[in-house]
This record gives structure tokens, sequence and C-alpha cells, in this order.
């Protein structure tokens, strides 16, 4: 089923839609912040007691709506995102650290560097990436858009 939804001027067409269950958990000028269990997320997933075993935590997104006002505290209210979405974050959050870190320790060691120097200097990229990403948050927050429903 394909759906579009117009948030902040932007078409956005949900071709699959990923959905979390939240609880409204502030509400803002026009901003709804929603607060998901991970043991919502996971309960319908075999490997759930690998994944996180001991924990139970609890995530929140903000959400800008212009129909923020009309959310109420502890509603519960479905979230709504794309896959494209989805991958991107996976793509920015695992894969590509993942790439930098490999690939700095194989230059690293190509140009001579003992293995303990090519471990240090992949992990001082890694930060270095992490910073970049950290002042770049609100460029990337951009690209995440989501659709936040009463049920």
């Amino acid at each position: 089923m394909i759906k579009f939804a117009i948030t902040n001027k932007t078409l956005i067409t949900l071709d699959t839609n990923v959905e979390h269950i939240g609880k409204v958990i502030e509400v803002n000028n026009s901003t709804v912040i929603v607060s998901f269990s991970d043991e919502v997320a996971c309960s319908s997933c075999s490997l759930s007691n690998l994944c996180k075993p001991q924990k139970k935590e609890k995530n929140s997104i903000a959400i800008t709506t212009s129909e923020a006002s009309s959310y109420e505290l502890g509603e519960k209210v479905k979230v709504i995102g794309n896959v494209t979405m989805q991958k991107r974050a996976i793509f920015f959050g695992t894969a590509l650290p993942c790439i930098i870190l490999i690939a700095s320790i194989f230059v690293a060691n190509y140009y001579g560097c003992r293995q303990a120097l090519s471990a240090l200097i992949g992990i001082a990229i890694l930060g270095i990436y992490y910073i970049v990403l950290y002042i770049k948050k609100d460029a990337l927050k951009k690209k995440f858009n989501f659709i936040i429903k009463k049920l």
C-alpha cells in the first residue's frame, strides 16, 4: 500500500512503513516527544534475548508537527517512518563507522605503522567521524521526517 504524507512542506512517499507505538511524554509549541519501550519493539523478534537480555531501555524521539497542541501527556500514538530512513540510520550509525575503522587501520598498516598504532589511528579517525556527525546533527535531522498519528 502506498501512502503519501506532507511534512514540513515535503512530500514523502511511504512505500513501506516502519511503525512504532509509543507514549507522549512531552508536548511543546510544535514538538511532540514520544517514548518507546524496547520491550514493545523487540517482542516479536526471536533474537531479542541475545540482543539486550538484561536491559529494557526506553528510547524517545522528538517529532515536529503543526498539530502538537492536540496531543496530551501519556497519550498512545503511532510514529511512522519509511524504510529509506531506517536504512539511512543504519548506514550512518553502523555500516559507515565500520568501513571507516577498517579502512583507516588498513591504510595505517600499509604505511608501516605497528598494529597497536594502527588501531589507535583507526579509533581516532572514528572519533573524528562521530564529532563531525554530532556537528552535522541538525542537517541530518532534516532528512529524518516522522509522521505521528493518534490511535
